[in-house]
């Protein structure tokens, strides 16, 4: 659940001093509302009790979803001028985190300055779970199976969140089977095509990325 700090703030346009709640670590996997505040641009402004002014202040926070593969570091966007000493720090520091999270996470941490950086990346998020929805309506229209894949693999080569497949075995021959009928229904999804040319790769053959223990297959 989300962890929430206090910190004390001063207005940029009357110099009031005030104490503000910060959420310190937020989990996308369960606090939608933060998560929507986050997509919406509204997670770190304030309002000014006395001149009622609304402005940015931003302080360092985790952002962890366990489901979709993500653990970062959001830093505070004027931290990017001593960019390397900040990701030291920040790589240290997940050392010390890791021993507490209970295998939530197996991946490599991201850090990224300003909470703007983190809402590119969750619309980004956004637009490939709803071409995976879709993808996910002609596999079950088509009587084809489908199983998702670590999500971070799919975020870094832009793949859909799921893959489809024929017959009892997910294996490299099946999956094109399966991906080659959905595209010949539709050729208009962007990300299974791009899955389809990956699969035509000698690597591609190396399937054991595809599998993700933690989520049953559908």
């Amino acid at each position: 659940m989300a962890i929430k700090g206090k910190f004390r703030i001063t207005c940029p346009s009357c110099d009031h001093e005030f104490e503000v709640d910060f959420w310190t670590v937020v989990r996308g996997d369960r606090d939608l509302k933060l998560k929507e505040m986050l997509l919406e641009g509204e997670f770190d402004m304030f309002m000014c009790p006395l001149c009622k002014k609304v402005f940015l202040k931003e302080e360092t926070f985790i952002y962890h979803d366990r489901k979709m593969d993500l653990f970062i570091f959001v830093l505070p966007s004027a931290y990017i001028a001593e960019k390397d000493k900040w990701i030291k720090k920040m790589e240290d520091d997940y050392v010390l985190v890791k021993k507490t999270m209970n295998n939530e996470f197996s991946g490599k941490p991201l850090i990224l300055f300003g909470s703007n950086a983190l809402r590119d990346l969750l619309l980004r998020d956004r637009d490939i779970e709803e071409e995976t929805e879709v993808l996910q309506f002609m596999a079950d229209d088509l009587k084809i199976k489908t199983k998702p894949i670590k999500a971070g693999f799919a975020r870094e080569r832009d793949f859909p969140f799921i893959i489809p497949y024929g017959g009892d075995e997910i294996n490299h021959t099946n999956i094109l089977k399966a991906v080659k009928k959905i595209h010949a229904a539709n050729k208009s999804l962007p990300r299974l095509n791009k899955f389809m040319e990956f699969l035509a790769l000698k690597e591609s053959k190396k399937i054991n990325f595809l599998k993700n223990e933690n989520v049953p297959a559908q």
